[in-house]
């Protein structure tokens, strides 16, 4: 912790955004397991009565939609919650590459993310604009505009 964090205190603010970016974490993993269970019965999706109507549409539009692409998100998602939580660790820290550095590319990911769900994404695959998705933009922006204007200094170690 040496002398930097005894003579400045971390700004509240910056702890604030560590606690949202593991909440946003949890969910993010939450999520993820919804998209991968889609991928789990994306092969019967097509040959099986035992699945419910939602299943089988969710199938059909991961299939229409492109496994790889889907993936692709799933991975982006994956991604972006080890990132928020190695951020918020940062941040507590006021780690310069571990906080600020890390959580600018997680922002960045949240937002290609966010956009990526919103207009690519279909409606029964959780796609489109929603308030999930202001929250999912406006988070990241904001926290884009504290770490690198008001609160960059605070990034000392």
């Amino acid at each position: 912790m040496g002398t930097t964090m005894a003579s400045r205190p971390r700004p509240r603010i910056v702890t604030l955004l560590a606690i949202f970016n593991f909440v946003f974490a949890a969910m993010f993993a939450i999520g993820l397991t919804g998209y991968l269970k889609r991928l789990l019965f994306l092969p019967t999706a097509q040959h099986s009565v035992e699945l419910t109507d939602v299943q089988q549409r969710e199938g059909q539009a991961v299939v229409h939609l492109g496994v790889t692409l889907y993936s692709l998100l799933a991975v982006c998602i994956a991604v972006m919650t080890v990132l928020l939580i190695v951020s918020g660790v940062g941040y507590l820290r006021l780690r310069r590459s571990q906080g600020r550095a890390v959580g600018n590319v997680a922002m960045f990911l949240a937002i290609v993310t966010a956009l990526a769900v919103a207009f690519w994404l279909p409606r029964v695959l959780d796609g489109g604009m929603d308030g999930f998705t202001t929250i999912n933009l406006t988070y990241p922006l904001l926290t884009l505009f504290l770490l690198n204007g008001r609160f960059k200094s605070a990034f000392v170690n």
